[in-house]
């Protein structure tokens, strides 16, 4: 029965032994994504190269807020979870209004947002483009799209949880940035889950446990990757 093996290198240039397991060459990522890797069986007129340079890049942070229960006999863990996704929506754009430092009021489609509070914004009915700098308006305001749940959405499952999770707070959406590129749109939801883990009871009780959350993206590689977060503070690791 053929196997499918992946690798970020042509396999022509592979010196390899009868019994040695196929390689699986660390090279090929850039930028926290793999553009690319070749899909082999066993027979080389099927091998053919699969081109993820274009794929949609998520960016994942999961913070663990409370640890609320540990069970050592059915080796699980219960704890409070904030996610947040963050990706490139290249079409989406937004409406909405800015009111300036008088009272007045603009409306129509923000060309830019920046982060550091710069924005354009294209008016109605006038179609005239204008741009106004942080201290120069009073206030924004983004319409809420409506269709936010027909959009690109990086679906994703927990492999190790055990049950359905219980939403503590309901999933909200953010704009970040937008520009020529499209909409930088952020993604947040805070859960209470209990997942599965093979805990290490040799020296229990003065154990340390290695708590594992497992999240896989559903689509295909070439499609969407996930790119997490790391910092210091957070226990989460690729």
């Amino acid at each position: 029965m053929a196997r499918a093996v992946l690798c970020s290198e042509d396999p022509e240039g592979w010196s390899t032994s009868e019994g040695e397991e196929d390689q699986l060459a660390p090279e090929g990522y850039r930028d926290g994504i793999l553009t690319g890797f070749w899909r082999l069986c066993n027979d080389p007129k099927k091998r053919h190269f699969v081109d993820c340079s274009n794929c949609r890049k998520v960016y994942v942070d999961i913070n663990a807020h409370a640890m609320k229960h540990i069970d050592d006999q059915n080796e699980c863990f219960q704890v409070i979870l904030m996610m947040k996704f963050w990706w490139l929506d290249p079409e989406l754009k937004l409406t909405g209004s800015v009111t300036l430092s008088d009272g007045s009021k603009e409306v129509g489609t923000f060309l830019e947002l920046a982060g550091n509070g710069d924005l354009k914004l294209k008016c109605k009915p006038s179609g005239e483009v204008k741009t106004f700098k942080k201290g120069q308006y009073r206030d924004k305001t983004i319409v809420e799209k409506d269709d936010m749940e027909d959009r690109f959405f990086p679906q994703y499952t927990f492999t190790n949880m055990q049950g359905d999770a219980t939403v503590i707070l309901p999933p909200r959406y953010n704009f970040v940035w937008s520009d020529h590129r499209g909409t930088f749109v952020s993604w947040e939801q805070k859960i209470d889950a209990t997942f599965s883990e093979s805990l290490e009871l040799h020296y229990f009780p003065l154990d340390r446990q290695l708590c594992r959350i497992k999240i896989l993206a559903e689509k295909t590689i070439e499609e969407c990757q996930f790119v997490l977060l790391k910092k210091d503070n957070t226990g989460a690791a690729k």
